[in-house]
């Protein structure tokens, strides 16, 4: 199994989530603070990029060059981040842009009452979000877990889900949560 862990959390008290992810996985864990992540400039060479016939291919070279294949290569993306009015942090945004133009077609596929991008790839992740805040707040909580159900109905991808992971609860509660989740994700897999 392979998991990569999207790491854009300030907050290095955090414990090693490695420990409770399932044994014999092959994990990559990249702390976004330290890469060289450009934002997209939306330019859309990655998606019409017909001068050298690569679409999927974007322009910007910095560290996103090692994160697109280790993304549709890993069984489980865990994204990690501080929430920020109820979405992503910056670092975890640029990602998510840069994944998008790149990963996806232009072409939007109807999927119920919503629409979707449609994978160029036709492996794709599970998408697990963990978002931190301080304090617990319902309100944020539910804005943050209605963005990552969107994302992951845009996406397409085979099991999707969040968790708040508040820092003024009990870290055994938090990890309990987790653990749980986990659990149930590679119950789908069976």
């Amino acid at each position: 199994m392979k998991i990569l862990i999207l790491n854009a959390c300030h907050n290095q008290n955090i414990e090693n989530l490695n420990v409770l992810l399932p044994n014999k996985s092959n994990i990559i864990h990249i702390r976004l603070q330290e890469q060289n992540i450009l934002h997209c400039t939306g330019c859309m060479s990655c998606v019409w990029n017909m001068e050298s016939m690569n679409p999927g291919y974007c322009i910007l070279k910095d560290d996103m060059n090692f994160i697109y294949p280790t993304f549709i290569h890993s069984d489980l993306v865990i994204l990690m981040t501080d929430i920020v009015f109820g979405g992503f942090s910056h670092q975890m945004k640029k990602i998510i842009d840069r994944l998008i133009s790149a990963l996806f077609t232009a072409p939007l596929k109807k999927r119920g009452l919503d629409v979707g991008h449609i994978m160029r790839y036709k492996k794709r992740p599970s998408i697990y979000a963990i978002g931190f805040q301080n304090k617990y707040n319902n309100e944020t909580a539910d804005t943050f877990t209605k963005y990552i159900e969107n994302i992951c109905t845009l996406w397409d991808v085979p099991y999707g889900n969040s968790l708040i992971y508040a820092l003024d609860q009990d870290a055994e509660s938090n990890n309990q949560l987790i653990q749980n989740t986990i659990t149930e994700w590679k119950d789908t897999l069976a």
